[in-house]
């Protein structure tokens, strides 16, 4: 297996065995379902408030601060 060697300020050598290409591509696949998942029910949960009565910049801040988890 591959391996990098990263050279800190302490002169300290630190070794990183780097994963195969199909795992790095298997845990990509389930973080992306894990957050698909989670904006279909926030999006579900959303929905079910009445938010046709509100201001574009309250809408905003609220879709903001639901789909930051998503976003970071």
């Amino acid at each position: 297996m591959s391996q990098v060697t990263v050279s800190t300020t302490f002169n300290i050598d630190v070794e990183f065995e780097l994963s195969p290409f199909h795992k790095r591509l298997l845990a990509w696949v389930v973080d992306l379902f894990i957050m698909l998942f989670y904006l279909i029910i926030a999006g579900k949960i959303l929905a079910q408030f009445n938010l046709d009565s509100m201001e574009w910049s309250d809408l905003y801040g609220i879709y903001t601060l639901v789909y930051l988890p998503v976003l970071c």
